[in-house]
């Protein structure tokens, strides 16, 4: 626990001199047509995230392989700040890094399926949530509010499995979301950037690989990774949904975002801030539930769950 209160006052201060310092290099963010988006904050609040990454993975003895594969999304994010690379580059990149992290061994160990079709499971998860989260950061304080409840949900079962590994890293990673806050709460005088969203996407992609949700007699709690990624993933099908029925392209920039609907409709930054963070709380505290719920139960509780979430999106978003 002293680890994790260090990683939060020395991210606190670097982060002030982070802002610093992208106001001097003019690393900002420019003009957007998306509403709700901000010009002139610096994009530097992610550029902490790399070194805190790179050491908890190398303390944890996580494979060198995962962390290359930490290095290349940072730097891509790098890069789609300052260029704005086009959509195949960016998948390339995060393509090698998925291949990185299944040469490390970390991957999807679902029973009773071809060895190939969890390696794809794997490579489609972590481009899928990598690219979640860099599509979730687009209001003050909504990326870290949201990411903080999955975090600390795989530390949570973590704790559970013993693995002191991954424990670590989230921890740390939390204490860094925790301090960020401080400057990304709207209104925010702070930014993460693509390297910061790409990244923390991509962390919590792998994270979930070696834990275990499911022991026997308790198969359905395979979805917990769902669930504790429920938000990002909720928001990406809803964006994905509202494009292909507007034919409009996936990958281009819109406002159809569930946090910008609901901009839209009158809600407060903070008010939609708030209550997507208490969804993803929501999602990530029966993720952890269903891991102690026997399976007749687990059903039950997903149905609820299913039909209340149906119900509360449909009045809010319609």
């Amino acid at each position: 626990m002293l680890l994790f209160f260090a990683v939060f006052f020395i991210s606190l201060l670097s982060l002030f001199f982070l802002k610093k310092l992208g106001i001097y290099l003019s690393w900002v963010s420019k003009p957007s047509l998306i509403v709700g988006s901000r010009e002139g904050i610096p994009l530097t609040g992610g550029w902490l995230l790399f070194p805190l990454t790179i050491f908890s993975l190398w303390y944890s003895q996580f494979s060198l392989w995962v962390i290359a594969g930490a290095m290349i999304v940072f730097f891509m994010g790098i890069l789609d700040d300052f260029l704005e690379l086009s959509p195949l580059p960016k998948l390339f990149l995060q393509s090698v890094s998925a291949f990185l992290v299944m040469a490390g061994s970390l991957h999807t160990t679902i029973g009773r399926i071809p060895s190939f079709l969890n390696y794809l499971i794997t490579f489609l998860w972590i481009i899928g949530i990598t690219n979640a989260f860099n599509f979730l950061d687009i209001l003050d304080g909504l990326a870290p509010v949201v990411g903080i409840f999955p975090f600390l949900g795989i530390m949570i079962v973590s704790k559970w499995n013993g693995n002191s590994s991954v424990f670590l890293v989230s921890g740390v990673l939390l204490s860094y979301l925790f301090s960020f806050l401080f400057y990304n709460f709207p209104p925010a005088s702070l930014f993460l950037g693509n390297a910061g969203s790409y990244l923390m996407g991509f962390l919590l992609s792998f994270l979930v690989f070696p834990l275990s949700f499911a022991p026997p007699g308790r198969e359905i709690a395979l979805v917990t990774p769902l669930l504790l990624l429920g938000l990002p993933l909720i928001d990406t099908f809803y964006l994905v949904i509202r494009r292909i029925s507007q034919k409009r392209p996936i990958y281009r920039k819109s406002e159809d975002h569930m946090a910008l609907v609901l901009l839209k409709k009158g809600w407060g930054v903070r008010k939609v801030v708030s209550f997507m963070g208490i969804l993803s709380g929501i999602l990530t505290f029966s993720g952890v539930l269903i891991t102690r719920m026997e399976n007749i139960f687990s059903l039950f509780y997903l149905t609820f769950l299913g039909a209340f979430l149906g119900v509360l999106l449909k009045k809010v978003l319609r």
